[in-house]
């Protein structure tokens, strides 16, 4: 599993910079408990307002559970990582930037469909002028703080 992380962190965060996105994250693995375990991630909320950036926790089953889905456990956990950090700019957006809280809700149904958007537009390097306008304001404002 390490070295899968390796790799998808690697992958991750070549996908990220292609927005500009440079921001670091924390990425561990742990065991999940009974409401959780067919949960591939999850983003540790408001962890990236704590000083040491996001933190994002894999389930030690995660390739298992990628075999039961018959997916890829490198292409799924890189599109997995992304998803977490759609989970950041949401909530970044949510306690700092109304104005960008209030485009992203008119253009998603909810904060999964931002992430799960989020994470497909970065992956394949979609043309979306809204995703790419809300990535450019939520860095405009990251790195002003």
């Amino acid at each position: 599993m390490k070295k899968l992380l390796k790799q998808a962190l690697v992958e991750t965060a070549a996908a990220l910079a292609v927005f500009d996105i440079d921001d670091t994250f924390s990425v561990k693995i742990k065991t999940f408990k009974s409401d959780n375990l067919h949960t591939l991630a999850l983003y540790r909320s408001r962890s990236q307002f704590k000083g040491r950036g996001p933190i994002f926790w894999v389930n030690e089953s995660f390739v298992a559970l990628c075999e039961q889905q018959c997916a890829e456990p490198l292409k799924q956990l890189v599109l997995t990582l992304l998803h977490e950090y759609g989970h950041v700019i949401y909530e970044f957006s949510q306690f700092r930037l109304p104005d960008l809280s209030a485009d992203i809700d008119n253009v998603t149904d909810d904060e999964e469909d931002f992430a799960e958007t989020f994470a497909v537009v970065v992956k394949n390097n979609a043309a979306s002028p809204a995703y790419r306008d809300f990535i450019a304001r939520y860095m405009a404002e990251l790195r002003r703080t």
